[in-house]
């Protein structure tokens, strides 16, 4: 059943600005960050910052030597279940950021002359240095690193549809 089904929307995916995911299993898109940076509007705007901004400190860590902390901030970029996009076969449980992953990344990354130099500077250009980094986990990295701004968009999608909250929620913020 998908979002506009359950809360009786009568629209598809066409009239809807948001993307009408099954809430029982993920829904076969990813969040890109590149699309962001061609958007111009402040939302996406800050989701760039967001992201320009954790990079650089993963990248900023690992230069100066601070490699506990860069395999920290990495370590934290659990699965977001809750956005339902992803490749998961049946009920959401995909891998995200595992901690082996974010080892591999933090591997790839410190020992790569284009992310110590400033050559690498997107996020979604480790999965070139990476193997088994691809859409589906940089997609996972954006939104937990977007999540702030993606709550706040799914508060007003909520509110302009008329669609219920609830207060409380843990959102990973």
């Amino acid at each position: 059943m998908r979002i506009s089904d359950y809360f009786k929307l009568d629209r598809g995916q066409a009239e809807l600005d948001f993307v009408n995911v099954d809430l029982g299993r993920d829904s076969p898109f990813f969040v890109d960050p590149s699309t962001l940076r061609h958007m111009s509007d402040n939302w996406a705007r800050e989701c760039v910052a967001l992201l320009q901004s954790f990079f650089d400190r993963v990248l900023a860590d690992i230069k100066a030597g601070r490699h506990e902390h860069a395999r920290g901030l990495l370590y934290e970029l659990a699965e977001p279940n809750e956005t339902r996009l992803g490749l998961s076969a049946g009920p959401p449980q995909g891998r995200g950021v595992d901690v082996g992953i974010a080892y591999k990344m933090w591997e790839a990354l410190s020992g790569s002359t284009a992310a110590t130099t400033g050559l690498l500077e997107d996020l979604e250009d480790t999965g070139l240095l990476i193997p088994g980094i691809g859409d589906d986990i940089v997609s996972n990295i954006v939104t937990n690193v977007i999540r702030g701004p993606l709550i706040r968009y799914t508060q007003g999608v909520c509110e302009f549809y008329g669609i219920p909250m609830q207060a409380k929620v843990p959102s990973g913020v």
